[in-house]
């Protein structure tokens, strides 16, 4: 499944002197360690395990047995996984594409990845050996416009029945109906220039599609709790929401703030989900990831973007001897932010801005500092190999409905390795 991570190479002459006091300093300060007042940023991880790792795209089963046989062992606190829900399914190029897991179809724990029953395993598994479970969480959106099940060889994980139609969109085993969506808002896609010029827009309009809630209703807000409740019911410590960007922060406050507390007799008394909202923020935009930082932390993509461009040669490593708080644009507090190097979506990008595990040793180089350097919650990518953009998993092929193959039985060259916290800063010194 993982192959033997190798010592850092390239671009190691011009930055060894500066990651060996990198790693010196992460050592000694550790990740995390100041909380505000704030609800949703405390990572809910224990004291000594303050890294997460995503685990794209992979089977409930096989998450449950890397937290007992691999991550307890080496530092890793959390795992963000794949969206547990009901989701659409459908054929392209005789594969299911990854994005499938983006558009529900209902709150059904039935998905690629496995059932209910396996995801309540997973997640009492992992958190037996101290490795808590952040769930990925799609609330903005449904499927795309148009989409129908039986129709086109559309289905669901689940067997629901829905019609995206235009105007009907009903998803009976949720139930939403048409006003339950934001067309009275705004009955259209998002533009390009929305993102400059109109946050209502960015909000209130389509998503490359997707037909869009309206989490201002109270109708809507009760199902969202209902669904986030229910993961709290089975253990869970928190939730990444995807496309938070896209939803109003009252709102979201909102749904939040009527979910339970965390399970007791895993956190304790009192404890609220962390929360990790996805909004994409480089500057210049109507939407800003400070109008979210109230009710969670938010996706720091701009620390990807520095570090990777250190690791390629683009600019030096000295620059980033500041790199924190204040530095450039939405490097925020320590307790407002996610940091990562790569992810499911820019890692797809046809010239990604950042390194990703294609770039070799660069990609190393730039985990290594993630994980020594002493800001903000450090996330690490395990994703799959892919030649596509919209390629899947590891998967048994249309006669299986293209159910996921485990990665502990797939050959080694088909899915990458992902460092091991603690060796990773070893062989950087």
């Amino acid at each position: 499944m993982r192959a033997a991570p190798i010592s850092p190479q390239g671009n190691r002459a011009d930055a060894t002197i500066f990651l060996d006091a990198v790693i010196e300093v992460g050592f000694k300060a550790g990740y995390c360690s100041v909380h505000s007042k704030r609800r949703y940023d405390k990572t809910q991880t224990l004291a000594n395990r303050q890294t997460m790792v995503h685990l794209f795209e992979w089977k409930w089963p096989d998450i449950a047995a890397e937290c007992e046989n691999f991550l307890q062992h080496y530092g890793y606190g959390a795992v963000q996984v794949s969206p547990p829900n009901d989701h659409i399914t459908l054929t392209q190029n005789n594969d299911m594409p990854w994005w499938v897991r983006y558009q529900p179809v209902s709150y059904k724990l039935i998905s690629r990845s496995g059932n209910e029953a396996q995801f309540k395993d997973m997640v009492e598994r992992c958190n037996k050996v101290g490795v808590r479970i952040i769930v990925d969480v799609v609330m903005n959106h449904m499927v795309g416009v148009g989409q129908k099940s039986g129709v086109n060889q559309r289905g669901s994980s689940a067997g629901s029945t829905y019609d995206g139609t235009d105007g009907v969109e009903s998803f009976p085993d949720v139930p939403y109906k048409s006003s339950d969506f934001n067309d009275f808002r705004c009955h259209g896609d998002i533009q390009g220039s929305d993102y400059q010029n109109s946050a209502e827009h960015v909000k209130n309009c389509r998503l490359t599609g997707l037909l869009d809630l309206n989490q201002g209703d109270a109708t809507v807000r009760a199902k969202l709790t209902a669904y986030l409740d229910k993961l709290i019911d089975y253990g869970v410590a928190g939730f990444r929401c995807d496309a938070s960007k896209h939803m109003w922060p009252g709102d979201l406050g909102a749904i939040l703030n009527a979910t339970k507390n965390l399970r007791e007799d895993i956190f304790g008394a009192n404890q609220r989900a962390f929360v990790v909202h996805e909004v994409i923020d480089r500057g210049g935009e109507a939407v800003k990831c400070t109008d979210y930082l109230a009710i969670g932390r938010y996706t720091n993509f701009n620390f990807g973007s520095a570090v990777s461009a250190a690791a390629k040669g683009q600019s030096d490593w000295k620059l980033l001897a500041h790199l924190g708080p204040g530095y450039q644009y939405g490097n925020n507090a320590d307790n407002e932010v996610l940091n990562f190097i790569d992810n499911h979506d820019n890692q797809r990008d046809s010239n990604p801005y950042v390194v990703t595990y294609k770039d070799g040793d660069q990609y190393r180089l730039a985990m290594a500092y993630m994980l020594a350097w002493p800001y903000g919650y450090p996330r690490v990518m395990s994703s799959y190999y892919f030649t596509q953009h919209d390629q899947g998993p590891p998967n048994s092929g249309p006669s299986n409905g293209f159910a996921v193959l485990s990665f502990f039985t797939v050959d080694s060259s088909t899915t990458p390795e992902y460092c091991k916290a603690l060796h990773a800063l070893e062989m950087s010194a």
